[in-house]
């Protein structure tokens, strides 16, 4: 019996090896990717507007609907993700307020909000200072802009980058 099992461990290890040579890497093309949205406007009129999407800053182009500039933008972030933008998993920290956002300045835009801001995650913030910047950027205006002075109800604005 000895023998016999030992026969059969045998042949069952000679049929694992099934005469599979092991190969290197072989290559097949490109890694698939998503496509990185967060500068791209669809169509003249859009916005790109920041929300988070698994705890990172996503973009969404969103029709404002006619109006234009940082202003209308902020309104529309300040509204929430839209029913498209929630079923993708958009969200945001941000509190959804109707009053208006105040913006002025050319150089370096000076944003006021009306709410606090400090006490918000730094996500929330990056959320209101990227969709400003983003549309500052992509606007007949153009420019370099790269941050804005942001301040709410409970300060002076202070100036605060983009990093998506």
């Amino acid at each position: 019996m000895t023998g016999r099992k030992l026969a059969a461990v045998l042949l069952l290890l000679l049929a694992a090896g099934c005469g599979v040579q092991p190969t290197g890497a072989v290559p097949a093309g490109e890694a698939p990717s998503i496509p990185d949205n967060r500068l791209v406007v669809k169509t003249p009129g859009d916005a790109t507007l920041y929300f988070l999407v698994r705890g990172g800053l996503y973009g969404s182009s969103r029709s404002l609907s006619g109006q234009t500039g940082v202003d209308a933008a902020l309104n529309a972030l300040l509204s929430g993700p839209d029913a498209r933008e929630s079923a993708a998993g958009m969200v945001t920290l941000l509190p959804r307020v109707t009053g208006p956002v105040k913006v002025w300045g050319s150089d370096v835009l000076t944003i006021q909000v009306p709410f606090a801001i400090k006490g918000l995650p730094e996500l929330a913030l990056s959320q209101l200072v990227c969709t400003a910047v983003t549309v500052t950027r992509y606007s007949s205006a153009g420019g370099a802009l790269n941050g804005v002075n942001l301040g709410g109800t409970d300060g002076p604005p202070g100036y605060r980058e983009c990093h998506p």
